[in-house]
């Protein structure tokens, strides 16, 4: 039967070959980095990074997924488990976006964050209980809350994660209530804690304000270095 063999170089497409292949017993012997061509036997003398075997050819977002994955890491396993990496944004306003504007963007990270991982092969969903009010975004799920102090996304961040399994949690929160910011996102993490210590957690420097505000500033720098006693940074 006639089928195609692709060649990939770093996730990308390079070549293909239409080849002639017959029937394969079960108990058939396989031989890796050597084959006959043009009736010679050619041996591969080189190294490899790694070596998969699939039940099925792989498609070509998955090939590219594969690759990238291991540039960079944030990949749920080789393969097996195709389900995408659950991503919970958690925040105030900034991270919820705005209502009212009608740029791609809405006041937001979410959207050029999700359409930058999409396009360079990652397999991620965004989980929440909270839903964007624009219907052009790619992914409109998100725990962003308007005015809420990182002491109020404590109260809520475990139900949450009851509600919406997540594999990874990013956090933009302290904006409001900044005096009491840094304590509270302490208790935030301690909360994330007491549902899972598996739970990876990403904590953003706040953006500052239109007018600059030194006590943004500070605050990014305490907790960089943990300042709090009993913080748990990740």
């Amino acid at each position: 039967m006639f089928s195609e063999t692709r060649l990939y170089v770093d996730g990308q497409l390079a070549d293909t070959r239409s080849v002639t292949q017959g029937a394969f017993a079960n108990d058939a012997p396989m031989t890796v980095g050597r084959g006959t061509i043009s009736g010679a036997v050619r041996t591969y003398s080189g190294q490899m990074d790694g070596l998969g075997l699939y039940s099925r050819p792989l498609r070509h977002d998955e090939v590219l997924r594969s690759y990238r994955g291991k540039q960079s890491g944030l990949y749920r396993t080789m393969w097996g488990c195709e389900l995408p990496v659950r991503v919970m944004p958690l925040g105030d306003s900034i991270t919820a976006g705005t209502n009212g504007s009608r740029t791609k963007y809405f006041g937001t990270y979410r959207t050029s964050l999700y359409d930058t991982l999409t396009s360079t092969g990652y397999n991620v969903d965004f989980v929440s209980s909270a839903y964007s009010r624009h219907t052009d975004d790619q992914d409109r799920d998100h725990e962003g809350w308007p005015g809420y102090s990182s002491y109020q996304l404590r109260n809520i961040v475990r139900d949450s994660l009851a509600m919406n399994t997540a594999d990874i949690v990013l956090v933009h929160a302290g904006t409001n209530k900044l005096s009491s910011a840094l304590a509270g996102m302490t208790e935030l993490l301690k909360s994330v804690d007491l549902y899972s210590k598996n739970v990876p957690v990403i904590v953003a420097r706040i953006i500052n304000q239109q007018t600059y505000n030194p006590d943004v500033t500070q605050y990014n720098v305490d907790r960089r270095h943990g300042q709090q006693s009993d913080c748990q940074w990740r």
